[in-house]
């Protein structure tokens, strides 16, 4: 009792201190007098006490830094933060596919190079070709080395297949089938080729 009796004396409101009794200097300096026995008593959602062993297990489970205090405001600010496409999200992924592979309804774009020819020609893939036979037939050599959905469209440009014919070599892969060239000579015609499978189809 002589030692609480001390401490009354240094610190106010702690008179009356006993030897039961537990003196806690709690924040902005309060004091508070509490029975010891009180340390024993597990804290529950509305009192005071000591932590369980499975509280504390809990605790133990939280990862450093979670993040369980955030708004969702701030967790989308977190993840815009390290989007793009090499980030890892699958926000912005469609079938494994990036935004930036597709292609936006407003831009420009065309799945063939043009070519104008009145002479001989060997064709690339995805290539479409303005054909003018009114000075004699052309050949076009599709191309060695296709692969498949590559294409290739002839027009007749002047209306001068049915005079002068286009023929189509080959170049070592089937044409519709067969290990022949073919012939192109109906008038006006814009015919379209496309390779699968070793063959070129006309679409």
């Amino acid at each position: 009792m002589a030692d609480n009796q001390k401490i009354s004396e240094l610190v106010d409101g702690t008179e009356n201190l006993s030897d039961d009794d537990l003196l806690v200097i709690v924040q902005g300096g309060e004091t508070k007098k509490i029975p010891r026995g009180s340390f024993n008593t597990l804290a529950t959602p509305t009192e005071k006490g000591v932590m369980s062993d499975s509280d504390k297990s809990k605790l133990d489970g939280i990862e450093e830094k979670a993040t369980a205090d955030q708004t969702a405001d701030e967790i989308l600010e977190a993840i815009k933060s390290v989007d793009g496409k090499d980030s890892g999200l699958d926000a912005d992924m469609l079938d494994g596919f990036h935004s930036d592979d597709f292609l936006k309804t407003d831009d420009t774009y065309s799945m063939y190079s043009y070519s104008s020819i009145s002479d001989n020609y060997t064709a690339i893939s995805n290539n479409f070709i303005y054909t003018d036979t009114s000075d004699g037939s052309v050949n076009i050599t599709l191309p060695s080395e296709p692969v498949n959905n590559d294409r290739v469209c002839i027009l007749d440009v002047k209306s001068s297949f049915d005079v002068n014919a286009v023929v189509v070599i080959r170049n070592g892969k089937l044409i519709m089938g067969l290990d022949e060239d073919m012939t192109i000579d109906t008038k006006n015609i814009s015919a379209e080729l496309i390779y699968i499978n070793g063959d070129w189809r006309l679409t």
